[in-house]
């Protein structure tokens, strides 16, 4: 029938590379292309720098008392403190 199928995940990574270009694109039209090369450098490189500092929240998540302690922290009139709590 001709018609043409892609996968959510193929339509993520258009839509990111979108962004990700059309945000160089501008940085390069608005200013220079040294400012657009270090963001782009930063974009690329940001998820490999996020890993070492965000990996311990990948876990920490799970731990009842940690969230509850997190909750609190954002919402304190709405979340009790749990007891021991220690933030880490």
């Amino acid at each position: 029938d001709g018609s043409i199928e892609f996968s959510l995940a193929q339509l993520w990574l258009v839509v990111t590379f979108s962004v990700v270009f059309g945000r160089v694109a501008l940085l390069w039209y608005r200013y220079s292309f040294a400012v657009s090369m270090h963001w782009y450098i930063k974009f690329i490189t940001d998820p490999f720098t996020d890993i070492p500092a965000y990996w311990m929240s990948s876990y920490q998540i799970f731990n009842p008392n940690l969230l509850k302690g997190a909750l609190h922290t954002s919402f304190p009139n709405t979340f009790s403190m749990p007891e021991g709590y220690v933030k880490p």
